[in-house]
């Protein structure tokens, strides 16, 4: 995060604002997007469905990122697919744009799956 000068106002902010929180100013270069890597330790699940409320956002196969388009902070609820049916346990995370997400699959143990989600300092 790097601090900016505000076009309008001209006090420091951060550059991942989408606006100006002394007088409004929007920000050009405000990230509109996150990424999200789609990972499953379980071989049959195909892909991860990303959803904000009923609205689907995308999917991701598994192994590979997804790009979603977000202009504010949300709530993402994930999915597992399999061959025919959607199942699994699902989780829920607060996504911010211009940051990165790591949707893992997995079996803790000998506990049930479960969908972990995690923020990642970025995806190359």
């Amino acid at each position: 995060m790097a601090l900016i000068k505000c076009p309008e106002c001209g006090k420091q902010i951060s550059d991942k604002a989408a606006s100006c929180p002394n007088c409004g100013c929007p920000i050009a270069n405000a990230p509109t997007s996150i990424k999200i890597r789609c990972l499953s330790n379980d071989r049959s699940v195909r892909y991860h469905i990303f959803m904000n409320g009923s609205v689907e956002l995308g999917r991701g196969l598994i192994g590979s990122t997804v790009t979603l388009n977000i202009k504010t902070p949300m709530y993402i609820t994930v999915q597992q697919q399999y061959a025919i049916l959607r199942s699994g346990d699902t989780g829920s995370f607060r996504a911010e744009p211009g940051k990165c997400y790591e949707a893992k699959f997995v079996k803790p143990g000998l506990a049930f799956w479960k969908t972990v989600v995690s923020e990642v300092s970025f995806i190359g």
